[in-house]
């Protein structure tokens, strides 16, 4: 699957909308339950995660998923830490961005770069769904957030919403940001829960839906990206 994606929303910010409420660790863990949804690149047909009680990860299946070892997340929102264990690869550390709910959750690797690897999950969702082109049209809210190098932590940004409109020959999407400036582009269907964007800068954005298709996790890599993660940005948006 083609790996350009990105940066239509270059002065945005990955969204996440009130990330999930916390709890200590121990045997009621926030986020105990079975997850699934997609992930480039691994994933993007399935990925199934199971979260113990105790926050370890006691299971994670999908295709082109290495062997798994082991995992865990911790319980400190609002931006979860996760880890994976596999074989050969060794450790990966995310971070998991989850909605009000904590319902669904933007799985984003970031580091050393080149190598991105987002996801979107849903607590007790199913990967034997459908996605059409016309699914992305509606309008989403959420928040942005940029990755800082030197602290290996996401920051904040401001709220964003996007309207999605069906349009002709492409659909038609624009960001609105704090301020009343927007941002438009296009933005199109690749296969399965991947969409693809262009804005109007030049930047690429990848865009992956979950399963009940209420929430999107989207990478936006500017037109002149060079390798450096700092210039990239990302989106945890939910459906209104």
């Amino acid at each position: 699957m083609k790996r350009s994606l990105a940066g239509a929303f270059v002065l945005m910010v990955f969204f996440l909308f009130n990330c999930g409420g916390g709890g200590g660790s121990g045997a009621d863990h926030s986020l105990e339950g079975e997850w699934a949804g997609y992930m480039f690149e691994y994933g993007e047909l399935g990925l199934n995660m199971t979260i113990d009680g105790s926050g370890n990860i006691t299971e994670l299946t999908g295709d082109d998923v290495p062997p798994f070892l082991e995992g865990n997340v911790d319980d400190n929102p609002p931006i979860y830490s996760m880890t994976w264990d596999l074989d050969p690869s060794g450790t990966l550390a995310f971070s998991f961005l989850t909605d009000s709910g904590q319902e669904h959750g933007a799985l984003v690797y970031l580091g050393p770069a080149p190598v991105n690897l987002i996801g979107t999950l849903e607590k007790g969702g199913t990967t034997a769904t459908n996605f059409f082109p016309n699914d992305i049209l509606g309008t989403w809210s959420g928040y942005g957030y940029a990755y800082s190098q030197s602290a290996l932590d996401f920051a904040p940004f401001s709220p964003v919403s996007v309207e999605a409109v069906d349009g002709d020959p492409s659909d038609i999407f624009t960001v609105s940001l704090p301020g009343g400036a927007t941002i438009t582009g296009e933005i199109g269907h690749l296969a399965y829960a991947f969409y693809q964007g262009t804005a109007v800068t030049g930047a690429d954005m990848w865009i992956i839906m979950s399963p009940d298709k209420q929430f999107v996790t989207v990478e936006v890599i500017p037109s002149d990206y060079s390798g450096d993660v700092q210039d990239l940005v990302f989106f945890a948006l939910r459906r209104y």
